[in-house]
């Protein structure tokens, strides 16, 4: 399921989406497990975040804190928008649907992906 420019999909209570009602699980993202498998997520990362060198995802290695450095570098993003951007990825990748696809975090408007926004 993809969303438009709405907002994201926001926890109505247990297991339940707001906008959708779609029952899940959340799973919590385990940056451990993460850097485990990093050549992996890597492609996950860089689907996300393409603008990143392979040279920087391997710097990062599976480290959040790494990731989010060269993020906010490369995009020229504030620190804030850049916490934004990795805690809906990680949402969408932590949490199993039972009826359909995960979320598809909203599409950045052109001043976030120009840093001006």
């Amino acid at each position: 399921m993809t969303m438009a420019a709405s907002g994201s999909h926001e926890i109505a209570g247990p297991g339940r989406c707001a906008q959708c009602g779609s029952n899940f699980t959340i799973t919590p993202m385990n940056w451990e497990r993460i850097s485990g498998n990093w050549t992996q997520w890597k492609g996950r990362v860089r689907e996300r975040w393409g603008k990143l060198s392979d040279d920087q995802l391997d710097v990062a290695a599976g480290r959040r804190d790494q990731l989010a450095g060269h993020i906010q570098e490369i995009y020229g993003l504030s620190k804030d928008e850049t916490e934004r951007q990795l805690r809906n990825w990680e949402r969408n990748h932590a949490v199993e649907y039972n009826d359909g696809d995960p979320v598809v975090d909203d599409e950045p408007d052109s001043t976030e992906i120009n840093g001006r926004g």
